[in-house]
């Protein structure tokens, strides 16, 4: 089973990529696989609210076309095209032999955490 975690991680990103790095070499397991963005309005404009719903709608349904994709969500083709390019892009969304295919059967989504700084 694929797991796929998106968080926000305001550190250093290569010191968030080596401490990555050190895990996934020291496990004996499958751990998942994790995307970052560093900022909250970087998340939210990489995977906006129709981008979630393609997500949503491509979840369990293997591969499809993206005109299969657009007439699942409802939306103008061209539009629901240069969204699954951008959740390509970010490594949400596969291309496959014959189309594409959100291959995680988990996401969790990290929302913020405020500190004081």
């Amino acid at each position: 089973m694929r797991t796929l975690t998106i968080a926000i991680n305001r550190s250093d990103p290569f010191n968030a990529l080596e401490k990555t790095l050190e895990a996934g070499f020291s496990a004996t397991e499958y751990l998942g696989e994790s995307i970052t963005f560093p900022s909250a309005e970087l998340l939210w404009k990489k995977l906006s609210p129709k981008r979630m719903q393609i997500i949503e709608a491509m979840a369990g349904a293997g591969e499809m076309t993206m005109r299969e994709v657009a007439r699942r969500v409802n939306r103008d083709f061209k539009a629901v095209h240069a969204d699954i390019l951008g959740l390509i892009e970010v490594g949400v969304v596969e291309r496959s032999t014959s189309g594409v295919q959100m291959p995680f059967e988990e996401i969790h989504l990290g929302l913020v955490r405020l500190s004081a700084a």
